[in-house]
């Protein structure tokens, strides 16, 4: 299977600084939570999530390669986004950081 045809160039890409990664999701009309899980080397996985109960809603979880941690810092993310989002009314970078979507983890 294709991960480019299925997602996108702009999810693919996430293999840029990443070694995996992991989307986890639970809808209001499943009881379950399940887990989407992939490499660069095109293959995936779905499974029930057992691990944190999100309530509802999606998590994605990336595995940083070595060479990309300066990832993990507020303000090279804030400036990603501005600078590649579309800027509509709201500062997306701010309204992202203030509302609390983007939570950077740096558990290695």
């Amino acid at each position: 299977m294709n991960l480019i045809g299925q997602f996108g160039v702009g999810f693919y890409s996430v293999y840029l600084v990443a070694d995996s990664v992991a989307v986890h999701s639970k809808s209001n009309d499943d009881e379950k939570q399940w887990v989407w899980e992939s490499t660069a080397d095109s293959t995936f996985s779905i499974s029930e999530d057992l691990g944190e109960p999100l309530g509802r809603g999606t998590k994605i979880v990336l595995s940083l390669k070595e060479d990309a941690l300066e990832f993990l810092e507020e303000d090279r993310l804030k400036g990603l986004i501005r600078r590649y989002s579309e800027v509509r009314a709201l500062n997306r970078a701010d309204s992202v950081a203030a509302r609390g979507v983007c939570r950077i983890d740096r558990r290695l």
